[in-house]
């Protein structure tokens, strides 16, 4: 998988599995321990954040599959966070693609008005996480698909070129022919009973 059908299955999933999604990149990339708590009386933060050493992190994180009004629900959520758990930091996630200079300036706007610090990404940074993180195979695993797709990482030019070169040299007949007689050696000295010979007829 690449960077665009990464951030195509990110724009594409439900709340459920956006969820999982924002667990993992805050637990695997921001090494934060958050429980998600989305619901009423959350204060605007839909995480609760734990230090190893016990209590409680003043992280604030936001998590959202909404498209409309984006910007004013994590302006909204950044305010109330601020005034009722007296956030110290900001995170907001949103499957939806949206500018990245959008992210950077409802960052500035938080940072500036609340003064701590805001992280916001959308399904093209957190894709992009994904795959500099080599996390696809924990992203297929959260959002229940086959790794299958995930596949691996496609080889470099380099090796392109090495194997290219190999199937068109003059060798390849003869590799051929040894790569043969090496299996059939193999077979008959593992084998666990004797082969029969078979006899042209």
């Amino acid at each position: 998988m690449n960077q665009e059908s990464t951030e195509n299955y990110i724009k594409n999933l439900g709340k459920q599995d956006f969820d999982g999604v924002a667990s993992l990149i805050l637990r695997k990339i921001f090494g934060l321990l958050a429980i998600d708590v989305d619901g009423k009386g959350d204060g605007g933060s839909d995480f609760r954040v734990f230090n190893d050493s016990g209590g409680n992190r003043t992280i604030s994180i936001q998590k959202t599959v909404q498209d409309g009004r984006w910007k004013e629900k994590a302006i909204d959520d950044a305010t109330r966070s601020k005034k009722e758990l007296g956030a110290l930091r900001f995170f907001f996630l949103t499957s939806r693609a949206h500018e990245s200079t959008s992210f950077r300036s409802l960052e500035n706007h938080i940072s500036s008005t609340l003064g701590m610090p805001a992280t916001c990404m959308g399904a093209t940074e957190i894709a992009g996480l994904l795959i500099d993180n080599n996390m696809l195979g924990e992203f297929a695993s959260v959002i229940g698909l086959s790794t299958l797709v995930v596949g691996q990482q496609r080889p470099d030019q380099r090796e392109i070129m090495l194997h290219s070169y190999f199937a068109l040299s003059d060798d390849r007949y003869e590799l051929r022919e040894s790569m043969y007689d090496r299996t059939i050696q193999a077979v008959v000295h593992f084998a666990e009973s004797p082969i029969p010979l078979c006899q042209n007829t």
